[in-house]
């Protein structure tokens, strides 16, 4: 894991996914534990934090999580998360709308809202957090910094922000804008009265944390949010209250916070043709548009079936009767397609996820056959099949997450080193990121990540370099002893400009002994295969789940 401390921003920033923190396994182990869990056996999962791990190189993608993020993320909700068909929404929409400011406070803490400003600020106990949507750059100033650091927004800060118009028009943005994953499973209005007046009150469940169940109280005169009750179903001497206020003026840097002004600003913006190359990644991925594909995996690997429609996608998990290593090498993609669909009709499926948009179900059922029992995901949410963080955080790993192997978000990250060289030598026509980070191995080394990019092929990523080094060391792939290669080749165009491989190469060293560098050095090497159709049928039956099946039915 690479070290750095989590702030209360990447916790915002990804709540969900430190609630269902997990550890990033390769396809191999993935796999091993899915052909394990028929007779029983289990793995513990961290709640912590997540990685991605390649024998000794650990890959640190999110940071921890905890009340503090819980509370923040449900004042967030309750000011701009009720579903569209409860009462009085649209009235509370527009009434926040009209509003320079919002302001949040509690005893831990202050949060900010500017939609018409995009201007998102957060303080708690001398840490400070400043978004601000029109330069697209954060500011983060922690208990103890010599300096505030400034960072690209990012694609998940900057759809944080976006105005409030947009999430009145179209509920299935409001998940990134309030961090990810929080969802409302049940909801409620109800109209009381207290010393002659009479509020409305909005009651809901949240579908994880503690302190869960949440109680929305607005003013039917302004339509306006008045506080926020937060409290634990089962412990009830556990709570916690935001009030709201809507001033007419706010912070509009994160001196205004409170930083002292003497604090510099450590301004790590990539230069404007890097940062061209990163909004150039995202803009391939998000031009994937709808499909269906099919991942062949080498050898004893299960491979998988994804469905994409919209917001809304499927993965289904199937085991060819032909190993992918022994099928006659094809000089052409169809060929590849046509046998891949040969052997769909020879084998069994099995449902994994389901996403309808709104929550993702995961089929505790680990047998071809037997009928699905399906429960909402701890580990997994919406955006997590089509995101650019990393290389995934599905089970399936890379395998299924092309879009983020592919055009990861590569903007730098507080904590990282960063990179770039727009002409590199050994590698003419490519761009190549670099990014790197302390690992928690004794020795203190660096993991490294380098990143090739073609701009030929819409910015893809065609080779991937991830190795560790002991620091002080050149940093040089071939140096290592425990490093990884992905490879893409043989890529094609869809016909909406979404380029992609239909074969992967992945090729990791690593000590036979141990994960330190010591003993003989043997190379694992493995192919995956992709065959994408864009114009698949993609019913709408794919991405719904019989209620019989659902807990509780």
């Amino acid at each position: 894991m690479m070290n750095h401390n989590a702030s209360l921003e990447d916790w915002l920033e990804s709540l969900g996914a430190a609630l269902r923190a997990r550890p990033r396994l390769t396809g191999r182990v993935m796999d091993r534990v899915r052909e394990s869990a028929a007779d029983g056996s289990t793995a513990g999962l961290p709640t912590r934090t997540r990685h991605f791990t390649i024998r000794g190189h650990r890959r640190l993608v999110a940071a921890s999580g905890g009340a503090v993020a819980m509370i923040g993320v449900a004042m967030l909700i309750a000011i701009t998360l009720f579903p569209s068909q409860s009462a009085g929404w649209p009235e509370v929409t527009k009434a926040i709308q009209s509003q320079k400011w919002i302001r949040g406070t509690a005893t831990f803490g202050t949060m900010w809202l500017a939609p018409e400003r995009q201007i998102w600020a957060f303080s708690l106990n001398g840490s400070h957090y400043f978004n601000d949507g029109r330069t697209k750059a954060k500011y983060e100033y922690r208990v103890g910094d010599k300096a505030i650091t400034k960072l690209p927004l990012g694609e998940d800060n900057a759809q944080r922000i976006l105005p409030l118009d947009a999430l009145s028009q179209d509920t299935s943005a409001i998940g990134p804008w309030l961090f990810g994953t929080e969802k409302i499973i049940e909801q409620k209005r109800r109209e009381i009265t207290e010393a002659g007046k009479t509020w409305i009150e909005f009651q809901m469940v949240l579908w994880r944390g503690e302190m869960n169940h949440v109680t929305l109280r607005v003013d039917p005169a302004t339509r306006l949010p008045i506080y926020l009750l937060q409290t634990s179903p089962k412990d009830k001497t556990k709570s916690s209250m935001w009030e709201f206020d809507y001033p007419t003026d706010g912070p509009a840097d994160i001196y205004a916070l409170g930083v002292p002004k003497e604090v510099k600003i450590d301004d790590r913006m990539p230069p404007d043709n890097v940062q061209r190359v990163i909004d150039a990644m995202a803009a391939s991925r998000a031009r994937i548009g709808n499909f269906r594909l099919i991942v062949g995996q080498s050898a004893s690997y299960s491979s998988s079936v994804v469905y994409r429609k919209g917001n809304r996608w499927r993965i289904d998990s199937w085991r060819p009767q032909v190993a992918i290593d022994s099928m006659p090498e094809a000089s052409k993609e169809q060929d590849w397609g046509q046998w891949f669909e040969e052997q769909l009709q020879l084998s069994k499926s099995m449902p994994f996820y389901v996403c309808d948009g709104k929550s993702v179900w995961e089929n505790r059922s680990f047998q071809p056959g037997e009928e699905p029992r399906w429960k909402l995901s701890q580990h997994t949410a919406p955006q997590d099949l089509m995101s650019g963080e990393g290389l995934g955080s599905l089970p399936s790993g890379p395998n299924v997450k092309i879009a983020s192997l592919l055009f990861p978000d590569l903007s730098p990250k507080r904590g990282w080193g960063f990179e770039f060289d727009l002409e590199p030598a050994d590698a003419p026509g490519f761009v190549l990121l670099k990014r790197s980070a302390q690992t928690t191995r004794p020795d203190g080394a660096l993991g490294h990540e380098w990143f090739f990019v073609d701009p030929a092929k819409g910015y893809a990523v065609v080779r991937a370099e991830l190795f560790t080094l002991p620091p002080d060391t050149p940093s040089e792939p071939a140096a290592s002893q425990v490093r990884q290669t992905i490879s893409m080749e043989d890529f094609h165009e869809s016909p909406q400009g979404f380029w992609y491989p239909t074969v992967v190469h992945n090729t990791s060293h690593f000590a036979a002994n141990n994960s330190r560098g010591q003993g003989a050095i043997q190379p694992l090497k493995t192919m995956v295969r992709y065959h994408f159709d864009f114009d698949a049928d993609l019913p709408d039956s794919l991405f719904t789940i019989d209620d019989r099946q659902l807990p509780n039915k």
